[in-house]
């Protein structure tokens, strides 16, 4: 009697520990979308299965297992309308809508009746919930060229990382991939007349994969063709505003001295005073004995024959008095000893 009851006992715990495959110790990894479904499945045979109490941080949910039907008692308001037991799969648990906070550690402890015994079991999970990733961007930092060289660095960044991230770089020449750059951050070296790759930023969490848009090697160098292009521009401003202010100068330089010009010829007499009386300018400085005479002598067409020309005679004279008259045509003025200037027909020979 006493050897028929240890082999029950031997025949039930195989029976268990062929039931429960995943018991306890080592947590399932579970994978889940923000914003989708995700379900913790059980692997134990369905008609042993009494009650299952799901938990995280406290209790989740009560589900109360019999022959006809099942039904779950929500015990956190977190998960209301949330949940759903799937009878078809061994009663695993359906979490809906999945948010960032549903990433958690998950444990179902299995109560399961096996002729006449109960016995408790307890599978656990954990939940890592990822977000979708979008399409990288790319920015082009140039460092400036050394030896003829252009050498840039390509910033790969995403607008919402998230966790577990990784980054390639792929190179397409020829038509063919070549991934062998990893990280967010690659450095090239671009030489004028080599060939062009093209390149593509590619990021991976464990739920999705996105590529960016290529990058042509040939525009890499745009940098220092552009800062060498408005130097070039900067020299040619100035050296167009030097020419433009040395043709403006040159320009009034020129009207300046056609204008200092006249049409004539201008003859400048100077007459002394023979006799002139001290007494009568008493006022009057020694040193200023003189006068000016300004005679413009123009041509006359009437009778181009003579030898001598009309005069006509604007004069401004400087005596040590002040004295000043203007002489109509055909007149010359000369100083008079005793009453000033005095006119004088012109004559012609």
């Amino acid at each position: 009697m006493m050897l028929l009851l240890q082999w029950l006992v031997v025949i039930l715990c195989l029976q268990i520990e062929e039931a429960v495959s995943t018991d306890s110790k080592v947590p399932l990894t579970v994978i889940g979308t923000v914003g989708k479904s995700v379900i913790l499945p059980l692997k134990i045979s369905s008609d042993k299965i009494r009650t299952i109490v799901w938990l995280s941080h406290n209790s989740l949910a009560t589900v109360d297992v019999n022959e006809q039907n099942s039904h779950i008692i929500i015990t956190d308001s977190k998960y209301y309308g949330r949940l759903k037991i799937f009878r078809e799969s061994n009663y695993s648990l359906q979490i809906n809508n999945l948010t960032t906070e549903d990433e958690n550690y998950y444990k179902g402890q299995i109560t399961i009746e096996s002729q006449g015994q109960s016995e408790t079991l307890i599978q656990e999970y954990f939940l890592h919930i990822y977000e979708e990733l979008r399409k990288p961007q790319i920015t082009v930092n140039f460092t400036g060229p050394e030896n003829g060289t252009c050498n840039v660095i390509l910033l790969c960044s995403l607008e919402k990382e998230g966790k577990n991230v990784t980054y390639n770089w792929i190179s397409l020449k020829d038509g063919e991939e070549d991934t062998a750059y990893e990280g967010p951050n690659l450095t090239v070296s671009w030489r004028p007349g080599e060939s062009e790759p093209n390149f593509i930023c590619r990021v991976t969490n464990p739920i999705s994969s996105q590529r960016s848009q290529p990058i042509p090697s040939s525009g890499l160098c745009t940098g220092a063709s552009s800062r060498n292009y408005v130097m070039l521009i900067v020299g040619i401003v100035i050296a167009v505003v030097l020419c433009v202010a040395i043709m403006v100068g040159s320009i009034f330089w020129k009207k300046k001295r056609q204008g200092a010009a006249t049409e004539g010829n201008t003859v400048y007499a100077q007459v002394n005073h023979p006799y002139r009386k001290k007494t009568e300018r008493p006022n009057i400085p020694d040193k200023k004995d003189s006068m000016t005479i300004y005679s413009t002598i123009q041509s006359t067409k009437e009778d181009p024959g003579e030898e001598f020309q009309h005069i006509e005679c604007n004069l401004y004279r400087r005596f040590m008095g002040g004295y000043e008259t203007e002489c109509a045509m055909d007149d010359l003025c000369f100083p008079s000893l005793e009453e000033g200037p005095t006119m004088m027909r012109s004559r012609r020979h």
